[in-house]
């Protein structure tokens, strides 16, 4: 593989975790724009390198991925009381290191729309997070 492939597909898990972390860091939420882009492109990385050691276990390092991602996911969710935050930042977290894994295994086309597909968790996340928390919290009678 040449460098300009490997700086593509860095280049594209940049953009698109950097994408994802400005909605994120708009709308206040856990995490921000330097989270998303690191975790997308650390995954991107970290998927590369299996590509180019010639690897055909690449599900091995994406498992691995997706494992050392959950820890971090599960230091972003808070309990307290009844009250569970950052689930919806947790999950945002784990799809951008899907992105930045397709991105580094080579489907830009797939990394570049699965970001913004409407269908996705982040943007579940986005849904959930902004359009349905009512603006202001008004104390219960």
């Amino acid at each position: 593989m040449s460098l300009d492939d490997f700086l593509v597909r860095l280049g594209t898990a940049l953009v698109c975790g950097t994408v994802i972390g400005v909605e994120r860091q708009f709308y206040q939420r856990t995490g921000g724009l330097r989270t998303y882009a690191l975790v997308s492109v650390g995954a991107a990385l970290f998927v590369f390198v299996s590509v180019q050691a010639g690897d055909n276990g690449i599900s091995r390092i994406v498992g691995q991925v997706v494992t050392g991602i959950g820890f971090l996911g599960a230091g972003i969710i808070l309990h307290s009381g009844f009250n569970v935050r950052g689930l919806n930042g947790a999950a945002a977290i784990w799809c951008a290191s899907a992105v930045g894994s397709l991105a580094g295994a080579g489907y830009l086309l797939e990394a570049t729309s699965a970001h913004g597909d409407p269908n996705s968790a982040e943007m579940d996340s986005f849904r959930v997070g902004t359009l349905y928390e009512p603006p202001i919290s008004l104390p219960l009678p």
